[in-house]
């Protein structure tokens, strides 16, 4: 057993280095695996996406080349050489599992890359008594200069991939995304909606999966709120509940995790998703500030839900989408989607564009430009809880999506600017570009899925 003290947030490479380290040694590549505990490795996410898990879990059983994965997805596995990077957890209360997993996998050598400190205070008495007898190690000097000239050793099973400056730019920021959209615990959900065996209501390739994996959701999940704010029951219910302000990041890791559970998990765990959010629905009601009642479950209020999700995430697809779907590729997703806007709750249902546009048209009498919808505007377009440098590339994803609204609704809101009536589809493409240049095109995600 060997014992590399670094930073968690330098785990990730001083395990690179030792891998490179180990090569040197003579151990072959096919002997050694590199598992994360925090955020994947880059190798990792590039064979995912290249070739998707077939082609993940086939390099592993090829015992051709160096194995990246993660300590989730490792147990009951072995290699003779493991090296585990130490590289944080995204789940505090599943830490010490994930680091007994990790220290368990190796057959003749363990590698553990980390703060060992830390690593002794979650392993406890028996991690730290092993620790005490492992050697304290370092790559040496001349192996990490080496380092990148011996990347074309690892492969995916289908073409080498060589990781350089620019496709770890393009991961780091995938990640920081995935973070911001699915929440803390994203991989964790993401394993478990897409690892787990069993039939799905939709197929691979089909509508509705090509258009909730795909980047212009980002634009079309915008208009959406924007849009739902004008049914004053509705934004009442998401004013007094959901608590958009305090917890923004939160609330888009529920929303987005309960897309994502729906469209692509199995049937089993897409039901049980649902039924947890119809739980939470019957707890929501109240009044409005002019003394009306309303209440999350009602039929009614579900079917302005879908109606504007529906319509808002088609009109950002066929605007910003990878590839746009044919006349009847739209009626098809609209079925797909509204079997789960009826396991929801839902009463009328749009199963045809021409459906979808009579609908949207019957619910605008009860529209109507709150203050807190105007608020909720005001707080989603020009106050984002985002850092300085996110402002401007989330304002050309907010511009998209103003620029896809109905007139009337932009009108209603207020929030149409000089920039978005003049630039904010162009600023929206090249935003939601961006996007899915981090994340990946919506065609290697879905061989993922």
């Amino acid at each position: 057993m060997r014992i590399v003290d670094v930073p968690a947030d330098d785990a990730i490479d001083a395990a690179d280095d030792a891998v490179e380290a180990l090569l040197e040694e003579g151990w072959d590549p096919g002997q050694i695996a590199l598992l994360a505990t925090g955020r994947r490795h880059p190798e990792q996410v590039n064979v995912v996406e290249h070739g998707g898990h077939a082609a993940y879990w086939d390099a592993f059983f090829a015992e051709e080349d160096v194995f990246y994965g993660h300590v989730l997805g490792f147990k009951g596995l072995e290699r003779q050489v493991v090296v585990l990077a130490v590289n944080g957890v995204r789940d505090a209360g599943r830490a010490r599992e994930m680091l007994y997993t990790g220290l368990s996998r190796a057959r003749v050598l363990l590698v553990v890359v980390g703060d060992r400190s830390w690593i002794e205070q979650v392993g406890g008495e028996a991690v730290r008594k092993r620790l005490a007898k492992a050697e304290v190690w370092s790559p040496s000097a001349e192996t990490v200069a080496a380092r990148r000239p011996a990347a074309a050793r690892h492969t995916d099973s289908m073409s080498a991939v060589v990781v350089g400056p620019v496709e770890r730019l393009r991961v780091r920021l995938g990640d920081a995304l995935f973070t911001k959209v699915a929440g803390p615990d994203g991989d964790v959900a993401r394993d478990r909606i897409h690892l787990t065996p069993g039939p799905r209501w939709f197929p691979p390739g089909s509508p509705i999966r090509r258009v909730h994996g795909d980047a212009a959701m980002f634009v079309g999940g915008l208009r959406a709120l924007l849009l739902q704010s004008l049914h004053p029951l509705a934004m009442a219910g998401v004013a007094g509940h959901s608590g958009y302000r305090s917890d923004p990041w939160g609330r888009l890791a529920r929303t987005s995790t309960f897309l994502a559970f729906a469209t692509f998990a199995t049937i089993a765990d897409a039901e049980e998703m649902i039924e947890r959010v119809r739980s939470v629905h019957e707890r929501v009601r109240g009044k409005t500030p002019d003394g009306r009642p309303y209440r999350a479950s009602d039929p009614h209020l579900l079917s302005w839900v879908h109606v504007a999700e529906a319509d808002s995430f088609l009109a950002a697809h066929q605007r910003y989408g990878e590839r746009r779907l044919t006349p009847s590729e739209v009626d098809e997703y609209l079925r797909q989607s509204a079997r789960i806007a009826r396991a929801l709750g839902a009463d009328v249902v749009p199963e045809t564009r021409a459906e979808l546009t009579a609908c949207l048209e019957e619910y605008r009498p009860e529209l109507e430009p709150t203050p807190e919808a105007l608020d909720a505007a005001r707080f989603l377009l020009r106050e984002p809880p985002l850092p300085a440098p996110a402002r401007p590339p989330y304002g050309m994803l907010g511009a998209g999506a103003v620029a896809l609204l109905p007139p009337w609704a932009r009108e209603m809101l207020d929030v149409e600017t000089r920039f978005s009536r003049t630039l904010g589809g162009p600023a929206g493409a090249f935003a939601v570009r961006a996007v899915r240049w981090g994340m990946g095109t919506s065609e290697r995600r879905d061989r993922t899925r």
